[in-house]
């Protein structure tokens, strides 16, 4: 009796979080869409035939798979994710709000004969390449609300006729954020991780999307390039690796802190430069370095928001280390976030 009443409380639930999807299926598809979600949270399973388990349909399996294939193949997907994201982000309407943006991949080792599946890896937890296809996820977190919630998850593959880049697949899916972030007073921030160290984004988070950006970018012997004014207001073209070597000795504000990502203490100075892209000279962007003991590179990001003191480098450097506590970091004033850069 209990499974039951847990099963029949899950169905309600399911129906009620997938009325908004209701007016764009017919009545089969909106009971065989349910089930299909249904089956995934009782089996944790993606197959078809796993599912129809899950639900009790086991006298013909083939049918079932047919059947719930059929439902797939005709949902229309573009609109669906577009009303789930608005769904979504109006849970936002009066806070500010932090984008996390990640890639990742989807291998399938045993499957080189599918059609368009790709080489893919996505570089984390020394996951190697892989024959499948390559992932981009959107998160938002309220930093007053602390709530988070998926907002896009897309597969693409590299080998469709139509494909241009990887950032022109990202590009896809922040386009879903453009009414949101445009009708918003408050601000709006894009996190993302080494990888995308990549002027196009840049730009278009600042200019396109009217958002804001910390991102890790690279420090090594292929770092990009930046002008940097120098003490006589001269602009010197530097790439990142030298200018963290001149700001080193600049470094303060010292503090313990837990990496997460190699589980680890680290004591860490910090430091800060405002650059320019070299053919952006009306944008200044900010490069913040942290200098951890036992290493010979600092961690770099590269942020709009201005960093003009320790404290403040220290709270956009921790944007990227620390997602799931950020709202820790920020204060409210004046009815709106010390971030604010307008």
């Amino acid at each position: 009796m209990e499974n039951i009443a847990l099963t029949n409380k899950l169905s309600q639930e399911i129906f009620n979080g997938t009325q908004i999807y209701a007016n764009l299926l017919s009545r089969p598809q909106k009971f065989n869409f349910r089930e299909i979600i249904r089956g995934i949270l009782i089996s944790g399973s993606t197959y078809l035939n796993g599912i129809g388990k899950a639900n009790g349909s086991n006298i013909n399996e083939r049918k079932t798979v047919e059947r719930l294939s059929n439902t797939l193949s005709k949902i229309p997907t573009e609109i669906f994710e577009s009303l789930h994201v608005q769904t979504k982000l109006n849970q936002y309407k009066n806070e500010a709000v932090l984008i996390l943006s990640d890639g990742g991949d989807i291998q399938k080792p045993h499957a080189k004969k599918m059609k368009k599946v790709c080489g893919t890896v996505d570089g984390s937890h020394g996951h190697k390449a892989g024959k499948g296809y390559p992932l981009h996820a959107l998160m938002a977190l309220g930093v007053e609300s602390g709530n988070l919630n998926p907002l896009v998850l897309r597969t693409y593959s590299t080998r469709e006729e139509n494909f241009k880049s990887e950032w022109t697949e990202h590009q896809k899916s922040f386009e879903l954020l453009h009414p949101f972030i445009r009708n918003s007073a408050y601000d709006w921030i894009i996190i993302e991780d080494r990888g995308c160290d990549d002027e196009k984004r840049f730009l278009y988070f600042l200019n396109e999307l009217e958002a804001s950006f910390v991102t890790r970018i690279h420090a090594g012997n292929k770092s990009r390039n930046y002008m940097v004014e120098q003490e006589n207001r001269e602009l010197e073209i530097m790439n990142v690796k030298e200018i963290g070597r001149k700001l080193k000795a600049e470094s303060g504000n010292e503090k313990r802190w837990w990496n997460q990502k190699i589980e680890k203490e680290l004591i860490s100075k910090i430091a800060f430069q405002r650059v320019y892209l070299p053919e952006h000279l009306d944008i200044p962007l900010y490069a913040i370095f942290c200098y951890s003991e036992g290493y010979d590179e600092p961690l770099v990001v590269l942020t709009d928001l201005e960093t003009n003191n320790f404290e403040r480098a220290w709270k956009h450097f921790f944007i990227t280390k620390n997602a799931g506590k950020l709202k820790f970091f920020f204060v409210q004033s004046n009815n709106n976030l010390d971030w604010k850069t307008s």
